[in-house]
């Protein structure tokens, strides 16, 4: 038992925190350090757990049954016995710190991506097992990675990958995210009125570039998680894949983005009803050093959720960390600002539950910056002031969560220069565009199966271009990576798309990169019809709770009209129309 302080940590914060950090590895690294924590340090019996348990006590801790699981190191907070994770955090870091200074083999190399043999795994297991994994990366952004675990059969996770370039800083930095993207317009005068006053809101805003971001793949990711679950878990029916969502800084922002959407997207047809409804309504979101992506009567509505027991969140910061107290709560003279779910004054007593301050245990004057596992995390579920330590303002404080080392995967750098010209900053890690323009997606396939004592690992990959995806009056070409996002979906992708996209896929040879941002060879598409519905987070009050859903009806013309920005005089607000 620790003497250290920890506060109130549910053990599936720190699974996700994991998680997180390995989603900043690309699939070089990703599947081979999966496979060296969860089993191996993570033991199998908290895996199973995780998988046993449902939905609404993912956050208790009585489902590890720690007074029999005595080899389970404990700590305990106010009576309660929790899993103290410190060693389990130091060698994970050890794993992460190996493969993040892994050698490439310079001879089989190729000269611009790099390359890497897949090596063999071995296992303590003494039974067979698959951990499968998609991975989508764009020319906006790389590392969506949706995740199963055939020990974990009941599972799927999906987790967002980090702020990683300057790039990917600039989604939440730039001046086009000052003011939210109003996502409230689809719903009638008399509806939107009713809402906004349910949530004391002015708009329901979003961050528009980080929205941008998951509105690129959306429908992809869903038909990335069925396909995972259906080759390699075993659903037993409606909701029995419990959905898990997860990241760290940007990533975290993308879960929350997410988690709002998957409430609608499950309500809704044809996603409510077979086979579609093999997962559980209720997402559990845990979001790690995220900035601010929603206007305060989104972020109310978002809550409203969480009170409700609909979505299940835990919002996690380090006391300093500057990347929460972005961007900005409120600009005078524009509009409303930006809120963290749970924070304004309607639900004050819910930000206790939801939210969680604690220390970084980081340590910058060692030789390398890295964190003290002796250092108490005194984690709180109130706010705490300057006095307190809570100065913001200390890049350092986000690259150690949970004792998770973040230091080799968050470029502190990168904070410093996503204002500055394109010409100064670091090489562009994202999938190169077409010649128009356009975006180009990317999904690889890995998969790595326990057989024996050791793990075989594979991998295929495919280029498309995601144009294709949207609809003909929705389709952008956009040569300035600086230029304001514009939203539009992937709604052409559907389940017949996805299984012809995967028959397309090229096996990876081992010694070949498995992170190419060159297109080799970009796949034409079957050429989808009818769209998806748009899913905003919204849910139209003419969907039901449960059970058929009235389908969501896809407005063109609203669309076309989107497009056009109505310029109004000095110091009135700009508003832009939804799609």
């Amino acid at each position: 038992m620790s003497n250290k302080t920890f506060g109130d940590i549910p053990f599936i914060t720190f699974y996700d925190t994991v998680l997180s950090r390995l989603a900043y590895f690309t699939s070089e690294n990703f599947l081979p350090a999966y496979l060296d924590i969860f089993g191996p340090i993570i033991p199998e019996k908290i895996l199973k757990s995780i998988n046993d348990a449902s939905m609404d006590k993912i956050f208790d801790s009585s489902i590890y049954n720690l007074s029999k699981n005595t080899d389970i190191p404990t700590y305990t907070d106010k009576n309660t016995k929790f899993i103290d994770f410190t060693d389990m955090a130091e060698k994970i870091n050890n794993v992460n710190i190996k493969f993040v200074n892994r050698k490439l083999p310079s001879a089989q190399a190729p000269p611009q991506n790099g390359g890497i043999n897949i090596p063999n795994v071995k296992s303590i297991f003494g039974k067979n097992y698959k951990v499968a994994y998609i991975s989508i990366s764009t020319s906006n952004y790389g590392g969506y990675y949706i995740l199963v675990d055939s020990r974990m059969p009941n599972c799927i996770f999906v987790v967002f990958r980090g702020t990683y370039s300057a790039k990917s800083t600039g989604s939440y930095t730039k001046p086009s995210s000052i003011v939210p993207f109003n996502i409230g317009k689809d719903m009638s005068p008399e509806q939107l009125k009713k809402k906004l006053k349910e949530d004391e809101g002015k708009m329901f805003g979003v961050l528009t570039g980080i929205n941008k971001i998951l509105d690129d793949v959306y429908h992809t990711i869903i038909e990335s998680m069925m396909y995972l679950a259906k080759t390699y878990l075993e659903p037993k029916g409606s909701e029995s894949i419990k959905v898990f969502t997860t990241g760290h800084s940007l990533g975290g922002g993308l879960c929350s983005l997410f988690a709002n959407d998957w409430f609608e997207t499950v309500r809704i047809s044809p996603y409510d009803k077979a086979p579609y409804n093999i997962f559980t309504k209720k997402i559990c979101c845990v979001s790690i050093a995220s900035p601010r992506v929603m206007s305060p009567g989104l972020a109310n509505n978002f809550c409203a959720r969480v009170v409700k027991n609909e979505i299940l969140f835990r919002r996690l910061a380090n006391r300093g960390d500057p990347v929460p107290a972005l961007p900005k709560k409120a600009v005078i003279g524009l509009t409303e600002g930006y809120e963290h779910p749970c924070s304004g004054k309607k639900y004050k007593t819910e930000r206790g539950v939801i939210s969680m301050e604690c220390g970084s245990a980081m340590q910058v004057r060692s030789p390398p910056p890295g964190p003290v596992y002796t250092k108490s995390l005194e984690c709180r579920n109130t706010k705490t002031s300057i006095f307190q330590g809570n100065v913001s303002g200390n890049p350092f404080a986000h690259t150690v969560y949970l004792y998770i080392n973040f230091v080799n995967a968050v470029p502190v750098s990168q904070f410093l220069m996503s204002g500055m010209p394109s010409i100064v900053k670091s090489k562009p890690v994202e999938i190169q565009r077409n010649s128009k323009g356009g975006t180009v997606a990317r999904i690889i396939l890995g998969v790595g199966e326990e057989k024996s004592g050791s793990t075989n690992q594979q991998f295929k990959s495919v280029f498309f271009d995601l144009n294709n995806l949207r609809p003909k009056d929705q389709q952008v070409i956009q040569t300035n990576p600086d230029a304001k996002p514009i939203t539009s979906e992937d709604t052409l992708m559907n389940i017949t798309e996805f299984t012809d996209i995967i028959k397309k896929m090229k096996t990876i040879k081992p010694g070949d990169t498995l992170n190419q941002v060159i297109p080799n060879n970009v796949t034409k598409l079957a050429g989808s019809i009818e769209p998806m519905p748009k899913i905003d987070g919204l849910l139209p009050e003419n969907s039901k709770k449960g059970g058929k859903s009235t389908k969501r009806k896809t407005k063109r013309k609203t669309y076309k009209k989107s497009s056009k920005r109505k310029h109004h005089k000095k110091n009135k607000t700009r508003k832009i129309k939804r799609r």
